[in-house]
């Protein structure tokens, strides 16, 4: 359940891509919709937007290739600094995926959704999921930057 501010009198509506559309846009970035999701340059980071669970969540997501390889020695530790995030930090999630070989850092921030949100939550959202992803991206950049010059 999301709470309304006393000031804020904007309905509680679904939101729908159409919605985080022009929400995006008071970033100053545009989003491509493909089907169910969509893609947004925020700052000059790609971010996908994605429904899950029946519409219930909105996951937004952040990806950085690492140009670490699968198969590199560091590896491990890459999953160990992002389980320290996930640790200290309960957004956005760190996660790793393997994509034809090389090592890509995820940054997904869950939002709540099934209720609806109106224009300000999800504005407040989108940026707050913004703002911890570039963070979560630079300190996980840190650390393969480290590790390769181990």
């Amino acid at each position: 359940m999301h709470l309304a501010c006393v000031e804020n009198n904007d309905p509680i509506s679904p939101v729908t891509l159409e919605r985080i559309g022009a929400q995006v846009a008071k970033l100053d970035a545009t989003l491509e919709t493909v089907e169910n999701s969509g893609l947004a340059y925020i700052n000059n980071v790609p971010f996908q937007f994605h429904f899950t669970s029946g519409n219930k969540f909105l996951s937004i997501r952040a990806v950085w290739e690492s140009g670490m390889e699968l198969d590199a020695p560091q590896v491990p530790n890459l999953f160990t600094a992002a389980d320290s995030w996930n640790r200290e930090k309960y957004f956005p999630t760190v996660y790793l995926v393997a994509v034809d070989g090389q090592m890509q850092v995820v940054a997904d921030f869950i939002v709540a959704i099934g209720e609806g949100l109106d224009d300000a939550q999800l504005l407040e959202n989108i940026s707050a999921a913004a703002a911890t992803a570039v963070e979560a991206l630079q300190f996980m950049a840190q650390v393969v930057a480290t590790l390769k010059n181990l």
